[in-house]
């Protein structure tokens, strides 16, 4: 699933220096005046002195998807077709182990499947509405080898199941090296960095190092490594790759999925590649804060130039916004359903008469530490309960809880 974007020509090179008079021997020793360097970082400086500080103008940038995770409630019917139809497109076939349990990212599913490429399917017996949990993860070895329009096919299909896109990972390989791991990691350690608030680096048994941008268990987590290591030389190229997860995923493969082939024709594959370069490049942002130290607002303060030149070289940035979560009462009670309320109906009938007492002291600490959110949550729950309930909710909870005083 390759999409070549375009050849990087020799007037688009990127400096990797910072600036065009600072020399090879000024980037290797950052400016560190409001940062500690630490042993670790010292270690990693000494790693990365030897890595390309050069541009190798006139190659090539590609982008593709290397990994999609979707997971919901289907029906039971629909499970198994629409394994056959996962099998069809991505040409791999699916061992099947029902009732082994496997761990997923909504819980533990009763079944499993997986492929020789690692293409990975979990479920869920089948409740009371007819209805399975179900989860579908597909890694980069298998997308990658998949036509763009057959990846496309595959995600309308799961989406078209009522299943969400829980993962969406979009990677840029830059066969050009033009991001050099020493000018980063310099940037990293000077704090002239935004989009993200913390960076960690680890090493691979290979010999290669991968920078990470934001946490990795965040909805929004980029990366940095030579692909090169990783793949043993099959891909000679330095991969920039964001892990887009949760409904910022979602997101991303919509935006994604609008760009329509018949109505773009010919030059389809090719704005697909520019928007997931987009993605990825405006998931960071590297910035110079010398040159306005008293400026609290980050967005305004000038981009380095070697930034600037990468993200003119892949067409502009686009930053997905991570969605506000709102909390409602119906979501609330549906989740102390699936996680608390049975632990709690255990408890009660292994306590016997002491039971009511334990309960009500329970409650009693647990109203104490209300703070200003919760109280505020309180009346937004209140004002939905009676919205859809109108004056019948009142009459049946009056009797065990004041709403009003709640309020």
């Amino acid at each position: 699933m390759k999409l070549l974007s375009a050849l990087a020509s020799a007037s688009n090179s990127v400096k990797t220096g910072g600036s065009k008079t600072r020399s090879d021997s000024q980037e290797t020793q950052p400016n560190t005046k409001h940062h500690k360097v630490n042993s670790e970082e010292v270690r990693l400086l000494a790693t990365l002195a030897d890595k390309n500080n050069r541009v190798v103008s006139g190659s090539r940038i590609e982008a593709h998807i290397d990994w999609l995770q979707f997971a919901g409630d289907i029906q039971a019917g629909q499970l198994h077709p629409l394994i056959e139809r996962v099998e069809h497109l991505t040409k791999e076939i699916m061992h099947l182990r029902p009732g082994k349990p496997v761990q997923g990212s909504a819980g533990e599913y009763q079944n499993s499947g997986r492929s020789l490429k690692g293409v990975r399917v979990a479920w869920d017996n089948q409740d009371e509405d007819g209805k399975c949990r179900c989860l579908i993860s597909i890694p980069g070895k298998v997308l990658s080898a998949m036509e763009m329009l057959d990846v496309r096919t595959l995600a309308l299909e799961l989406l078209s199941t009522g299943l969400h896109c829980t993962r969406l990972d979009s990677a840029i390989d830059d066969f050009g090296k033009r991001l050099s791991f020493l000018t980063v990691v310099n940037t990293l350690l000077v704090k002239n960095y935004s989009k993200f608030k913390n960076w960690d680096f680890r090493y691979s048994k290979g010999g290669g190092t991968t920078i990470y941008f934001g946490s990795r268990e965040s909805t929004r987590c980029t990366k940095l490594y030579d692909k090169a290591v990783e793949s043993k030389g099959k891909i000679n190229a330095y991969r920039l790759e964001t892990k887009f997860g949760s409904k910022v995923a979602q997101q991303v493969l919509l935006e994604w999925l609008m760009l329509d082939p018949d109505e773009l024709g010919g030059v389809w594959e090719t704005d697909s590649a520019r928007y997931l370069m987009k993605s990825v490049v405006g998931s960071i942002n590297f910035i110079d804060r010398g040159s306005k130290p008293d400026e609290k607002n980050l967005s305004r303060l000038p981009r380095l130039e070697w930034w600037e030149e990468f993200i003119d070289l892949v067409g502009g940035e686009i930053y997905h916004t991570a969605p506000v979560i709102e909390t409602s009462l119906k979501k609330s009670a549906q989740w102390h359903k699936r996680s608390t309320l049975r632990s709690l109906v255990c408890i009660l009938k292994a306590l016997g008469k002491d039971a009511e007492a334990w309960f009500l002291n329970q409650m009693e600490e647990a109203n104490a530490s209300l703070n200003a959110v919760h109280h505020h949550r309180i009346k937004q729950f209140r004002q939905e309960w009676i919205g859809y309930k109108s004056w019948t909710a009142d009459r049946a909870l009056g009797n065990d809880f004041d709403l009003s005083s709640a309020a």
